[in-house]
């Protein structure tokens, strides 16, 4: 469940250096999101160009999440309860933990979900990481250790270019806040 949260963070990730790790165009990836001893998840995650903002979303989970970057804050929306929490994600930025004084190591091409890639890796003090990101910034393969040897992976399964509408990125109307949420209290990170 940690990756579901984390790694959508790691797919529009700025970085100073090579490679483009936030897309250029809008872009709805389906995923199949692998995290520790779980079962895999299927997971669409909708990117704005540039990476801003994200909408992610899983086939078995009752819940969305709207992340907006530039704020450091993530809404978990509950549709049943037409409700929505928040969650503050600033320190969770993989630019601040895997990928922050990374040193990237540029591989080979593969062809995955569609679309040409080259494989990346990223060492740090933090962790590890490896991807294959298309030249636009898409992410689709990818995964993740922290020192501690937690992580996870990402394969996309499909990729779509389609222009994303503004209200994409919107909480829904009628929603109610049920206050702010602890990624901590929920278990979905170390304390």
């Amino acid at each position: 469940m940690r990756a579901f949260l984390i790694l959508p963070l790691l797919l529009c990730t700025a970085a100073v250096s090579a490679p483009r790790l936030v897309p250029v165009r809008d872009v709805t990836i389906d995923y199949v999101v692998h995290a520790g001893d779980a079962r895999p998840q299927a997971v669409r995650v909708s990117i704005e160009a540039g990476g801003a903002h994200l909408r992610i979303a899983g086939q078995d989970l009752p819940l969305s999440i709207l992340v907006d970057r530039p704020a450091g804050v993530a809404h978990v929306l509950v549709p049943l309860l037409r409700a929505y929490s928040s969650v503050d994600i600033a320190r969770y930025d993989p630019e601040r933990g895997v990928l922050r004084n990374a040193k990237f190591t540029r591989g080979g091409t593969e062809r995955l979900a569609g679309g040409r890639c080259t494989d990346w890796r990223a060492a740090s003090a933090s962790g590890t990481a490896s991807a294959c990101i298309t030249e636009g910034g898409v992410i689709l393969k990818g995964e993740f250790a922290n020192r501690n040897g937690a992580g996870g992976a990402v394969l996309a399964t499909s990729v779509d270019y389609a222009p994303l509408p503004r209200w994409t990125w919107s909480l829904p109307a009628g929603f109610h806040d049920m206050g702010p949420l602890s990624l901590e209290k929920l278990g979905l990170a170390p304390r």
